[in-house]
């Protein structure tokens, strides 16, 4: 059964082909995101400050994803630069943290194809065939 595809189109000019949200144009993802730009956009009309949301920082995508709402407050005025300098180093640990833990984490994979099976292990044997073996009788 044909679906309808999300309409946003991302910053290198492709579509985002996920699956739109039913009755919708867009994917769940980017509903939220016009949502949130929606509310700064009404924040800024009425003279507000618009809240400033990060993404859960999981992974370098959402790290590099605030960093670019980061640099979008800035020019906006939506943050003062001490707070700029605070979030970018809040930035910059959760970046080392990621980086960190990947490095573990290949270390770890690597150092378990490279072990040795235990001495003690219980070592397989081949199954029996019981087909003579040339030269011996």
């Amino acid at each position: 059964m044909p679906y309808q595809t999300c309409r946003h189109v991302k910053e290198d000019g492709q579509l985002c082909q996920a699956p739109a949200l039913r009755g919708q144009h867009y994917c769940r993802f980017h509903i939220s995101h016009r949502i949130r730009y929606m509310k700064m956009a009404q924040a800024r009309r009425r003279g507000e400050n618009p809240p400033f949301y990060l993404p859960p920082l999981k992974d370098m995508a959402a790290v590099q994803l605030s960093i670019t709402q980061l640099c979008q407050a800035i020019v906006d005025g939506a943050i003062d630069l001490k707070q700029a300098r605070t979030l970018t180093n809040v930035l910059r640990i959760a970046s080392n943290n990621l980086i960190k833990a990947r490095r573990e984490e290949l270390a770890d994979i690597k150092r378990s194809r490279q072990q040795p099976p235990a001495a003690d292990a219980p070592r397989k044997s081949l199954p029996s065939t019981n087909l003579p073996v040339s030269g011996v009788q």
